[in-house]
């Protein structure tokens, strides 16, 4: 769940303009799922990214995913309702209870939260990634540590590890082997963060492909 510096080696960059495609991003999901299956940390929040894009309950959960999953289904719905009927809805409390948890320098659930805030400014929904940012960092200051909160803090500005970006890109181009070499880089990001912060992504992805319905300009 650690995760290093940004002075660190794996350089932090703003996300740039991409070429994004909907329907190649659904037809990466089962390659996503398998690999996560095969290659992914059963720790964290990387088992939860097949729920997120199936629904459906998965058999070894362990404690601490099953709070997690309390928090995400909560913001999903919330992010859902922000996308088709406006901002009015107050902010999730379950879901504020994802800031801060887990175990390490940057805990699982932050990470989510580094990756939805990301994926949001990525996809040009500033307004409502504004609101997220305003509740979660709020509650950082009281809820994590320091080296968590600056990750947090970057992740507003839209800016993360070069993987993950390089990840969110992937996912909407069809080339296999590029996926796959970025899933690899993203797995080298401390023991869970990649896969957590992945697990944000593919959150605010799943949920604004099912309100536009058409590809996506990244």
């Amino acid at each position: 769940m650690d995760k290093i510096r940004p002075s660190d080696e794996d350089r932090y960059i703003q996300s740039d303009p991409i070429g994004w495609d909907l329907k190649v991003f659904q037809q990466n999901l089962p390659f996503l799922i398998e690999y996560i299956a095969e290659t992914g940390p059963r720790e964290g929040l990387a088992p939860l990214i097949e729920r997120i894009v199936s629904g459906e309950e998965i058999s070894n959960e362990d404690a601490f995913q099953t709070i997690s999953w309390e928090g995400i289904s909560d913001f999903r719905n919330w992010l859902s309702h922000s996308l088709n009927q406006g901002g009015n809805l107050d902010f999730p409390a379950n879901a504020l209870q994802l800031v801060g948890l887990g175990p390490g320098l940057t805990p699982s659930g932050d990470d989510f939260w580094c990756g939805v805030m990301i994926a949001l400014r990525a996809l040009g929904h500033f307004e409502i990634s504004g609101k997220i940012e305003g509740a979660v960092l709020y509650h950082a200051k009281e809820r994590t540590n320091k080296i968590s909160r600056a990750h947090m803090e970057c992740a507003a500005n839209g800016q993360g590890a070069q993987a993950l970006h390089e990840t969110i890109a992937a996912m909407g181009v069809a080339d296999e082997a590029r996926l796959r070499s970025v899933l690899r880089a993203l797995n080298k990001i401390g023991h869970t963060s990649g896969w957590d912060s992945l697990a944000g992504v593919v959150c605010v992805l799943e949920s604004v492909a099912s309100w536009k319905g058409r590809p996506v300009p990244v």
